[in-house]
This record gives structure tokens, sequence and C-alpha cells, in this order.
């Protein structure tokens, strides 16, 4: 019997899943939020170019930034 299991590439492809996906949610959030100037654009091509710290930057800073509902 062949056990083939690799932890390590387990947990490589748990951590870039992980990591599409919150670069996805990001990408949703901005496109779905209002902001104010060009702020949008900015968030936008920041999470595209550079989809971890982007991300990270927009979740600790941007989302600051919306312009909230009433």
């Amino acid at each position: 019997m062949d056990n083939s299991f690799s932890y390590s590439l387990f947990f490589w492809q748990a951590l870039v899943f992980s990591i599409a996906a919150l670069w996805m949610y990001c990408l949703v959030d901005i496109l779905k939020s209002k902001f104010e100037r060009n702020d949008k654009v900015f968030w936008f091509l920041g999470v595209l170019a550079v989809p971890l710290f982007g991300s990270i930057l927009y979740l600790t800073r941007g989302k600051k930034t919306k312009i909230q509902s009433k």
C-alpha cells in the first residue's frame, strides 16, 4: 500500500488557497463599497498588484476609509 500523502504539500496548498480567498474577498469588498475621491482605484490596483501585502494593508487601513452608508 502506497501512503503518498504529503503534509508539506497540503500545507502549501492550504496557504495558497487562503491567500487567494483573502485576495478575492478584498477585491469584491472594494468593488462593492464607496470611497472618497479616487481611493477605490488606488485600493483596487494596490490589492491587484500585490495580493497578500495589499490585502492585509486594505483590511487594516483601507476599510476605515470607506464611506459608511446610512
